[in-house]
């Protein structure tokens, strides 16, 4: 079922797009119960619990060791990546950036992932130069005029 075909089957049932059909459901950002029970139990005890989770890890209880160590060093989702790529001087040497990452991802030297994420910060270069080159244009054609 299509989107458009979605939401004229709402209208006729009387449904806005973001309106319960429940107003008497779960409040908007209301925490779980589990959540809430958890929290009374560990109320205060946070720092006894913490320094008990220090003290073993510092006696070999690996558990608490890697606890700790994801405490301190979370997991990084991404890191730099490293690989040659033409300067970008004008919006026409985007292609040429483009073709650069292409080629290194042929060569196995960044990931599919890493190259769509470069290769959107280099479209919106590409758009950025493009705006401050159309910007230079106009202001040259003012000061003809």
């Amino acid at each position: 079922m299509t989107v458009a075909k979605t939401r004229e089957k709402q209208s006729r049932k009387g449904f806005k797009p973001g309106q319960s059909n429940n107003p008497s459901g779960r409040p908007y950002r209301s925490r779980n119960k589990s959540t809430l029970a958890l929290e009374t139990l560990l109320e205060g005890e946070g720092e006894a619990i913490t320094r008990k989770t220090i003290e073993n890890a510092l006696n070999g209880d690996m558990t608490a060791i890697k606890l700790c160590i994801e405490m301190l060093i979370p997991l990084r989702k991404d890191g730099p990546i490293c690989f040659d790529l033409t300067e970008m001087k004008s919006a026409d040497d985007s292609a040429k950036a483009m073709a650069s990452i292409l080629r290194t991802l042929a060569n196995g030297d960044i990931t599919p992932n890493e190259a769509s994420s470069v290769s959107r910060i280099i479209e919106a270069y590409r758009k950025t130069l493009e705006t401050a080159e159309l910007e230079d244009r106009l202001e040259a054609l003012e000061q003809k005029v």
